[in-house]
């Protein structure tokens, strides 16, 4: 059983990962992910990350539902459904570091993303496309725990705003959580330790979406990409150290 004085740690360390997560349109997970291994085990993170967003992504999808972009769901989430079912399968079956380097890899190459969109290439030009980018990602994100800052280049290039990217995700990853923890648990992946952590997280988390919610309408949209553009890269060095 988890020490009680584990319990604040865990809800700040959910709240200050969902409000700065919000603000750069994801990767609270991700950020979280190298702390609850170091404190909880390999084992215990992907699950709790899960539990944790399953909490915290249905608040950020309800304080900026008007802002869903419900063409991109209804290509990316029957793709997302199918990978996140195979990920979480994958997760009780495979070795994972080889996928974390290769995320961390991607996410360090969206430096030279704002000057493709510069040059005029899209990443995605057509909603269909994103049926098999959910597939991929939801599995990977099973496996791994959480990827979500790897939408993050795909649905710029698409043309969602700040609030569309920040809203459609939220909306996508609450599905995605859900189905992940179902087989989880169907692969006797869950625990009670676990579910701790994924509350104290996703209780947390839920109050860092409201309080940023403010921050992030105010917000510059140039100010916006730049800070995504910067905190993606670092989060894939954080992927690579991960991952060796």
């Amino acid at each position: 059983m988890i020490a009680l004085y584990f319990i604040p740690v865990l809800f700040a360390l959910g709240a200050i990962a969902w409000f700065f997560g919000t603000l750069v349109a994801g990767g609270a997970a991700s950020v979280l992910l190298p702390f609850i291994i170091l404190m909880f085990g390999t084992a215990n993170a992907a699950p709790s990350i899960a539990l944790a967003s399953l909490i915290a992504n249905p608040t950020r999808a309800f304080v900026f539902a008007k802002y869903i972009n419900w063409k991109v769901i209804r290509y990316l989430l029957p793709g997302t459904c199918i990978g996140a079912v195979l990920g979480a399968y994958g997760f009780t079956q495979l070795d994972s570091h080889l996928i974390t380097l290769l995320v961390g890899i991607f996410l360090i190459s969206t430096i030279f993303q704002e000057k493709l969109e510069n040059a005029g290439f899209r990443l995605i030009s057509k909603a269909g496309w994103f049926f098999p980018l959910g597939l991929v990602v939801a599995f990977i994100s099973g496996i791994v725990g959480a990827i979500g800052p790897v939408y993050n280049p795909f649905l710029i290039s698409y043309g969602l705003t700040k609030e569309d990217l920040v809203a459609t995700k939220a909306f996508n990853s609450f599905v995605m959580q859900a189905l992940k923890l179902i087989t989880y648990g169907s692969f006797g992946a869950l625990t009670q330790e676990i579910m701790v952590i994924g509350l104290c997280l996703g209780i947390g988390g839920a109050l860092g979406v409201t309080l940023a919610k403010k921050y992030l309408l105010k917000m510059d949209k140039a100010l916006f990409k730049k800070i995504m553009y910067i905190f993606m890269p670092l989060l894939g060095c954080m992927f690579i150290y991960q991952s060796l």
